[in-house]
């Protein structure tokens, strides 16, 4: 579920940048082991394509 609004990051060929992400645990998971993947795509706004750059896999214990 997100819960953010859609803000992309532009960045010229060669380029870098900062992407900070915010993962919230659902209250039903405190005390288990959550895993899942972030997903870092590309857009190409004029043909509407886009490509998956890299999968980030994410593990975590979510506390009380």
């Amino acid at each position: 579920m997100s819960t953010s609004t859609y803000k992309p990051l532009v960045l010229p060929p060669g380029g870098s940048g900062v992407i900070n992400a915010t993962i919230t645990p659902d209250p039903t998971q405190v005390g288990k082991i959550v895993r899942g993947f972030l997903y870092i795509d590309t857009f190409n706004y004029y043909l509407f394509t886009g490509d998956e750059v890299v999968r980030i896999p994410y593990t975590y214990t979510a506390a009380p």
